[in-house]
């Protein structure tokens, strides 16, 4: 009996990432919400995250197969030409991202290293520079950001925890 172990498929399925495509809508003064077509980046990501500029462009957050986390951005609102791809040379498992009330962002990361969760802010709005990675000294497997009615950033994640079956 010739048989593949399970573990072996598992560990295939941990590798699959997809290729990162736009599905663009038409205005919301549209009388009935129609998608346009389809528009692929031409990048490869294990995951993608969204933000907008305080200028309007939207920002595509995505988690390389390599686990960089890169951006790329509309050329000017509404457009449907994007900027090449920047790498932030920061590494992570997961990602989310918030504006702040002065309109820059924030982009959070669960690491490659033991799941600690760092923080990166855009250095001035609409900016392709980010400040230094900070590390925030708290440990996660997964993360959401959302901003308050206050404009305040929260950040929830779900802690890691560790049983003893002693």
């Amino acid at each position: 009996m010739n048989s593949t172990p399970i573990p072996l498929m598992l560990k295939s399925l941990q590798n699959l990432f997809g290729l990162i495509s736009l599905l663009i809508t038409l205005s919301p003064s549209a009388s009935a919400v129609e998608w346009g077509g389809s528009q692929s980046l031409r990048a490869s990501a294990l995951q993608i995250e969204t933000a907008r500029n305080e200028d309007g462009t939207l920002v595509l957050f995505y988690l390389k197969p390599t686990h960089e986390v890169a951006f790329t951005k509309q050329v000017a609102p509404n457009s449907s030409e994007w900027t090449p791809a920047i790498d932030l040379e920061i590494y992570g498992n997961q990602i989310a991202v918030s504006q702040h009330a002065d309109g820059r962002l924030e982009l959070f990361v669960i690491g490659t290293l033991a799941n600690v969760i760092t923080r990166a802010t855009q250095s001035a709005l609409n900016s392709n520079t980010w400040g230094p990675e900070q590390d925030l000294d708290i440990y996660g497997r997964q993360l959401a950001s959302v901003v308050g009615p206050d404009g305040e950033i929260a950040l929830l994640y779900l802690c890691l925890l560790y049983t003893s079956d002693a």
